[in-house]
């Protein structure tokens, strides 16, 4: 990803030689013209260089691409650990992961099998 050199493209996604990838500059100008943010222009950049990161290494170019290549990717993205903290509490961490209930009386919320 690099920083486009207008408002209408913000951000480019190239490959390792630097060339930009066009199909990607065009969907996400498109996205610029339906009034997104240059934040989620960047972020949809980054999904699909991902995307062309699979391609690239499955060597399959983007016109040939079919489902076996989009489950090629789910399942990557199903392995690959996330780098977000789960939370920076660890009591927090227990507590959330129980479901939480409203309590009929007092609308308060209640977690934890003690709900």
């Amino acid at each position: 990803m690099v920083e486009g050199e207008s408002p209408s493209l913000p951000w480019r996604v190239v490959d390792a030689a630097g060339r930009e990838i066009e199909p990607v500059s065009s969907y996400l100008r498109d996205r610029m013209l339906g009034d997104v943010s240059p934040l989620t222009c960047r972020s949809y950049g980054f999904d699909l260089l991902r995307w062309y990161r699979v391609l690239w290494a499955l060597d399959v170019g983007w016109e040939q691409a079919t489902e076996a290549e989009t489950a090629a990717l789910v399942g990557w993205l199903r392995s690959a650990r996330n780098p977000q903290p789960a939370t920076r509490n660890p009591q927090l961490a227990t507590r959330n992961s129980q479901p939480a209930t409203r309590s009929a009386s007092a609308g308060q919320v209640a977690t934890g099998p003690g709900r």
